[in-house]
């Protein structure tokens, strides 16, 4: 687009309705746009910062079980969310750490939290098992499990379903990785990997076909999986967390971690990327989500710091 063009608020308006924003994006010199990524992206972390506070008073001022419960939030997608989130508060990261040295009842302590483990089969002798610890456990912590009818099963990414996503959490939990201290040295995108690499034994995987719940299942979270988890539980947790304790080389290093992860593939980015890949990592990528979602979802052109840019342009 040529150097003379004159914008107004009115013709961003219209221009936001019509999806074209993301091609004034381009009239921007390089310098300028990585400002304005950088005041988008800020915008964004501090918004999520004081939701992680609000969260951190909402569970006893405690950061492991605000990464915890943050974790059970997002790995299920959004159709279990809720679910999951009231598990992570019943089935507690205290309780888990109390017990992470035997992982049967790390799975027990989960999946009968969750209701689930009681619509298992126990003519399975290790479902038996696991049953039998969980009536320990039910005792020992005075646990209301969740009814089962809470969770969507069917119509979703079988990776996604509920079975599968406790099963993968109780073998990166066994691991001891899913502590805050652990998330701080979370520096580039194979740390991620890393932090979720524990693995459901093959077993469960047959289990669960024998019991005709999954024909398939993943042994471990994916990469697809914890890039999301690294850009909205990770760099988020780790931004917070340095924010709170006043460290600049932990909010460097959240980051760090951003420019690291490819831009997620969403609706809001492949708008964006539409015309030219504006966005090419998950750290642009915050800042276009904080576009569209603050401003150009809220018809708020006139505050808009894009738009701000290029009505002053001409000046």
């Amino acid at each position: 687009m040529g150097g003379d063009v004159k914008y107004s608020v009115e013709m961003l308006q219209k221009g936001r309705v019509a999806g074209k924003c993301c091609r004034h994006i381009l009239d921007i010199d390089p310098l300028n746009r990585t400002m304005l990524y950088n005041t988008l992206t800020f915008e964004r972390l501090e918004r999520k910062n004081r939701d992680i506070i609000t969260l951190y008073h909402e569970v006893n001022d405690d950061w492991n079980q605000t990464l915890y419960t943050l974790l059970f939030r997002i790995i299920g997608g959004t159709e279990n969310k809720a679910p999951f989130d009231e598990l992570s508060r019943r089935a507690t990261h205290q309780m888990v750490t109390h017990e992470i040295a035997s992982k049967q009842r790390v799975e027990a302590l989960l999946l009968g939290t969750a209701g689930i483990l009681q619509h298992l089969p126990v003519s399975d002798s290790y479902i038996a098992y696991l049953h039998k610890e969980f009536e320990y456990l039910c005792y020992k912590y005075n646990i209301e499990p969740l009814d089962a009818t809470v969770w969507t099963t069917k119509n979703i990414y079988p990776n996604n379903h509920p079975i599968v996503r406790i099963l993968q959490l109780a073998a990166c939990l066994c691991l001891g990785n899913i502590t805050v201290y652990k998330s701080t040295l979370c520096t580039k995108r194979q740390d991620v990997y890393r932090y979720f690499e524990g693995r459901v034994t093959e077993d469960w995987i047959q289990r669960l076909a024998r019991f005709k719940i999954l024909s398939k299942a993943a042994n471990r979270i994916g990469h697809t999986k914890s890039d999301i988890l690294g850009i909205n539980l990770i760099a988020q947790i780790n931004f917070a967390y340095g924010n709170y304790i006043n460290s600049d080389k932990m909010i460097d290093n959240a980051i760090a971690l951003l420019e690291d992860i490819p831009v997620e593939d969403n609706r809001y980015t492949r708008r964006w990327n539409s015309i030219e890949q504006v966005a090419t990592n998950a750290y642009e990528g915050q800042a276009v989500l904080q576009l569209s979602r603050e401003y150009c979802e809220n018809n708020r052109c006139h505050e808009c710091p894009l738009g701000a840019m290029l009505c002053n342009k001409n000046r």
